[in-house]
């Protein structure tokens, strides 16, 4: 899936020509292969699913052709514009068409729709769900523990009762076999409690552990989850108070401007606004 066509390009004009010649003298299907593996692209984006961990991996796989062929789209059309100075503009055009097959950009060159975020998108819901359900597997582990530290304390507490009760009686009664039997039993309930021990770091370790891991497959892509901070403003008066000391000027559109300044550059305790922790999945390439 990866093959590429090889485009011939003209002879290219010599260093110092800043006029290249006219469109018409590129081969007529000079941007045919790149066009033909774009919508082929496209249908697979249209037809891709993500309903379990293979075909989570195999849109991750389609995310990567698709970042893939948007970087040969720009490699190519680099080259080809390099002789063709004058006319730059045009074929910055005639790729960015093809580039829109799969990938729209706000002015800040942000991808915001089209096949590869869409893709994206269905893997990072997959991935969401996978989370919310390890949450709840490591929550209900964590009250299972704290559940058997209850019942080990309270074990604890009424075996100190008892063995107060047993002391005092053994303090009445001077015979030694009472004691050497309270011994006995003391020493079993410790090999209880540390068993019981064990299995409680078991299950904290076991929900320290419930994390869903970082997706990899051989093409080499990669999905990571990476924490996301958002700032909304709860007070504005005290947000226009913080606010003010930063920057006098602030109205109230810039004091969103400038907690999100302040949150990016690692502030996560803001007057007048809360700050709340989202995730976004990153796709890598080798």
């Amino acid at each position: 899936m990866t093959d590429q066509m090889e485009i011939q390009y003209p002879d290219r004009p010599g260093i110092g020509h800043n006029v290249g010649p006219e469109l018409d003298d590129l081969p007529e299907d000079w941007t045919s292969a790149l066009r033909s593996r774009a919508e082929v692209l496209v249908e697979q984006a249209a037809a891709a699913h993500v309903n379990d961990e293979e075909s989570s991996q195999q849109c991750l796989l389609l995310a990567g052709l698709i970042r893939d062929h948007i970087k040969q789209i720009d490699k190519e059309r680099e080259e080809t514009k390099r002789p063709y100075l004058a006319k730059c503009r045009e074929i910055d055009n005639v790729y960015k068409d093809i580039e829109a097959l799969l990938v729209l950009r706000d002015p800040r060159q942000r991808p915001v729709s089209g096949p590869l975020v869409e893709v994206v998108g269905r893997v990072d819901s997959w991935r969401r769900e996978q989370e919310r359900i390890a949450a709840e597997k490591r929550r209900a582990l964590e009250e299972e523990a704290r559940r058997k530290r209850e019942e080990l304390a309270a074990a604890q507490r009424e075996r100190e009762r008892q063995a107060a009760e047993a002391a005092a009686e053994a303090r009445k009664k001077q015979e030694a076999e009472d004691q050497a039997a309270a011994r006995a039993r003391r020493h079993q309930q410790e090999l209880e409690d540390s068993k019981r021990q064990v299995e409680i770091e078991n299950l904290e370790r076991q929900a320290a552990a419930t994390v869903p891991q970082p997706q990899r497959n051989v093409y080499g892509v990669s999905a990571h989850r990476r924490p996301v901070y958002k700032v909304a403003i709860t007070d504005l008066t005290a947000a226009l108070r913080h606010a003010r000391k930063l920057n006098e000027a602030s109205l109230r559109a810039v004091v969103q401007q400038i907690y999100e300044a302040q949150v990016r550059a690692g502030v996560r305790e803001l007057p007048g606004a809360t700050v709340t922790a989202d995730s976004a999945t990153t796709i890598r390439t080798r």
